[in-house]
C-alpha cells in the first residue's frame, strides 16, 4: 500500500475528514476521489487478509481474529 493510499484512509476513516473537502484539496473531482478511496480500502483489505483470518458477527462486525502463519511470499511490505 502506498503512503498516499494510507494517508487517504487515515484522513477519511480515522480522522473523519470530509471526502468532498479532501477532493478539493487534492484538486480532483469528488467522483475520482471516491474511486481512489475504494481502491485504497480494497488494497488495505488485501493486506489484512494476507496476515489474518477474521471472524465476523451477523452484522459484519469484527469479533475475533487469528494471525496466519507467516510465509515468505505472504510477508506484508
Amino acid at each position: 500500500m502506498s503512503e498516499d493510499e494510507a494517508d487517504l484512509i487515515r484522513k477519511i476513516d480515522l480522522e473523519g475528514c470530509s471526502q468532498k473537502q479532501q477532493a478539493e484539496q487534492l484538486g480532483v473531482s469528488y467522483s475520482t476521489f471516491k474511486s481512489r478511496m475504494q481502491k485504497s480500502r480494497a488494497d488495505l483489505k488485501v493486506l489484512f487478509d494476507r496476515c489474518c483470518d477474521f471472524e465476523l458477527d451477523k452484522q459484519g462486525n469484527l469479533i475475533d481474529y487469528h494471525r496466519k502463519p507467516q510465509q515468505t511470499e505472504n510477508r506484508i511490505k
